[in-house]
């Protein structure tokens, strides 16, 4: 009797095992992780086959930028495709420049600009400076060179609307009148002194005070008055200003007025700082842009 009990017992604990390893192996089989199916495919992860999801409303949580700072990647798990993706951060613009290039002006600079058709990056270069000089003149405003300022100035002077040829058909002159003194700066293709007369001159009747350029370090000065007249014909134009005492090279007292030689100089050199400021505010820079001291005037 013994005997048939226990055996009843180990075939009811026997077939209850068995039970459960069917119960669980039919459960476990229910669910595919697909491991085995899953394959690398140009940088993205995709599924090979069916795939059944232990929690379908889950997804990954996107990578943080700390994890790598330069590189943000997004892994979303989708449901309905069944597969796995990754969108990487865009690669760097490969630019395709269009050219265009800026004329420079009298007051601004000219440039080559370089703008990409893709991402709107541009750049510039080749700067060409203002004020464009030829041969004697601006190419856009007709100005004298600075940096040549006595032949530039004379054949800017040459140019028939600039300074009107007076009457005898070959001085050139620019003039300015004020409380009945006539300014002018004045050049002369027929002087004997230099190769491009230009002068600045002074004229009050017979009163008449004369500067006369041989380059940008030398000159000559000029004066008459009441009959009487002096020169110096090796100046230096750095010197010349109203302080300036002057060594007659030549005088001539043709009235015989009595007039001495330091008279007549302190004479002449009363007249220079007026004269020379009058011409280069009134005529020489409003006309020309040129100022005394590109002429080596360094007082003006």
């Amino acid at each position: 009797m013994k005997k048939k009990i226990m055996m009843i017992s180990l075939i009811s604990t026997f077939v209850i095992t068995i039970f459960f390893i069917t119960v669980i192996v039919a459960q476990v089989g229910k669910y595919d992780l697909g491991y085995s199916n899953v394959a690398l495919n140009n940088g993205s992860i995709s599924k090979k086959g069916t795939q059944k999801l232990l929690n379908p409303s889950s997804e990954t949580t996107p990578q943080s930028s700390a994890q790598n700072p330069s590189t943000i990647v997004q892994t979303t798990i989708s449901e309905t495709s069944n597969m796995i993706t990754s969108a990487a951060a865009p690669t760097e613009c490969v630019h395709v420049y269009v050219i265009s290039k800026v004329e420079p002006t009298c007051t601004s600079q000219g440039y080559t600009e370089h703008t990409c058709t893709k991402c709107g990056k541009s750049y510039r270069d080749a700067y060409v400076g203002p004020h464009d000089y030829g041969k004697y003149f601006c190419v856009y405003c007709g100005r004298p060179d600075p940096t040549r300022p006595i032949i530039s100035l004379y054949e800017w002077m040459k140019i028939e609307k600039n300074a009107p040829i007076m009457g005898n058909g070959k001085f050139s002159s620019i003039n300015y009148t004020e409380n009945d003194v006539t300014y002018s700066i004045m050049s002369d293709p027929w002087t004997t002194v230099y190769d491009h007369g230009i002068s600045f001159e002074y004229e009050k009747g017979e009163e008449i005070f004369r500067i006369t350029l041989e380059s940008t370090k030398k000159c000559s000065i000029y004066y008459r008055y009441n009959g009487v007249n002096g020169s110096n014909s090796s100046l230096s134009n750095e010197s010349v200003n109203s302080n300036l005492k002057i060594n007659l090279d030549y005088f001539y007292d043709g009235g015989n007025t009595g007039c001495t030689k330091e008279e007549f100089s302190k004479q002449m050199t009363s007249k220079i700082d007026e004269a020379m400021k009058i011409i280069q505010d009134k005529i020489l820079t409003p006309k020309t842009g040129l100022k005394l001291k590109d002429f080596g005037f360094s007082s003006y």
